[in-house]
C-alpha cells in the first residue's frame, strides 16, 4: 500500500498500525462482493498441484489445492480472516505453517473446496485472460497434462475430482473398518469408492479430530 494516493493515505494507518502489517477487519464488515476474494487470490493466492506417482502403475495423480501466502500476518488473524472467508462466500481454508514469515499461511486441504473458489471466480475468466492459469482449472491441467506427457509417455494421468459426500453413516463405517485394520483398498469396495477418495477422507476425519 502507498502513501501517494490520497486514499491510500487515508487507509495506511488502518493497514499498518504501529507500522505492523494488520487486517482491519472493521473495514470487511460492509464487504460481500467477490471481487474482494478476487483481489486477495490473484494477489496472494496460488493454485497448487500436487503430484503423486505410481511408477509401479505408471500413474500420476494431480490434486488440485489453493494457497494464500499471506504469513505477514499473525497465525491469529489469519483464523479470522478464515472465518470472515467462510462467513462472506462459504470457503473453507486453514492455517498451514511455514518456516517464512509469521510461521503460517492459509490453504485450501480438500479438493471441493478447491474448486468452490475456483467456480466462484470463474465468471471473472473472460475478463482476465492472462490469470487464466490461476482462475481456470481446466486451463492449467491441460497444459501440466502436455507437460507431463512428454516426461512421462507411458504413465496415465489421474485427476482428482470433488467426490460424492459422505454420509454419517459412511464416516461411522470407515472408522470403525480403520479401527478392525481392514486395508482402505477393501473399505474403497465395500464402500463403492475409489482408493483415493478414502485415503483423503480418512486423512480428513483424523484432522477434525486433532
Amino acid at each position: 500500500m502507498s502513501r501517494s494516493i490520497p486514499l491510500m493515505t487515508k487507509l495506511f494507518p488502518h493497514f499498518y498500525p504501529d507500522n505492523k502489517k494488520h487486517i482491519p477487519f472493521e473495514l470487511l464488515e460492509d464487504i460481500h462482493h467477490p471481487s474482494c476474494l478476487l483481489t486477495l487470490y490473484l494477489d496472494d493466492g496460488s493454485l497448487l498441484l500436487s503430484k503423486r506417482f505410481n511408477h509401479n502403475k505408471k500413474e500420476i495423480q494431480f490434486t488440485p489445492h489453493i494457497a494464500f501466502y499471506l504469513q505477514a500476518f499473525s497465525r491469529q488473524q489469519l483464523k479470522q480472516l478464515a472465518i470472515w472467508m467462510k462467513a462472506r462466500y462459504d470457503i473453507n481454508v486453514r492455517t498451514t505453517g511455514t518456516p517464512s514469515g509469521t510461521g503460517c499461511y492459509l490453504k485450501m486441504t480438500k479438493v471441493t473446496d478447491t474448486f468452490d473458489i475456483l467456480d466462484l471466480l470463474e465468471p471473472y475468466i473472460a475478463e482476465l485472460r492472462e490469470f487464466t492459469y490461476k482462475l481456470s482449472w481446466e486451463t492449467r491441467l491441460k497444459n501440466e497434462i502436455e507437460l507431463y506427457k512428454q516426461s512421462h509417455p507411458d504413465y496415465t494421468i489421474r485427476v482428482s475430482v470433488p467426490a460424492r459426500p459422505y454420509s454419517d453413516e459412511d464416516i461411522a463405517l470407515l472408522i470403525k473398518w480403520k479401527q478392525q485394520r481392514v486395508t482402505d483398498k477393501e473399505i474403497a469396495r465395500r464402500l463403492n469408492r475409489t482408493y483415493w477418495s478414502v485415503v483423503y477422507k480418512w486423512q480428513d476425519v483424523k484432522n477434525r479430530e486433532a
